[in-house]
């Protein structure tokens, strides 16, 4: 593994595979991704099974991922304005405010309790019959 003070950057053809990799418009196949790039399925395999091509990968997906965050939180708090159940409750689970500890096959109505006891904290009055059922 590359350490900070020697950190590992691929070149050549190796390095155009990882940024198709980290990059999320890119929809091809693994066989279309080789051939774009020019290198045979095996390599492909091989490049993967390294430890610091993926890191490097996952480093690029992070820097795209990063762009896109202030987007994605605009997008989510526009869902909970419009009173969306689903994203209001994934708002609260980043929060760490939610945790669902019940099981698959429990009663649907209890997560549903269990979030209007959080919701019912900020002081707002709701009306349980408005909330859709929880999946």
């Amino acid at each position: 593994m590359a350490t900070k003070s020697n950190k590992y950057k691929p070149s050549g053809k190796k390095l155009l595979m990882a940024k198709y990799l980290a990059d999320p418009d890119f929809q091809g196949t693994i066989t279309e991704l080789c051939t774009k790039v020019g290198v045979a399925r095996s390599t492909f395999y091989d490049w993967i099974g390294d430890d610091d091509f993926r890191s490097y990968v996952d480093e690029l997906i992070d820097k795209y991922t990063d762009s896109e965050l202030s987007r994605v939180w605009k997008a989510l708090m526009r869902l909970i304005d419009k009173g969306d159940f689903q994203a209001i409750k994934l708002y609260f689970e980043l929060k760490g405010k939610y945790k669902d500890t019940l099981g698959r096959n429990n009663a649907k109505t209890e997560q549903q309790s269990n979030l209007l006891q959080l919701l019912s904290g900020t002081g707002e009055d709701m009306n349980t019959d408005d909330l859709p059922e929880v999946e």
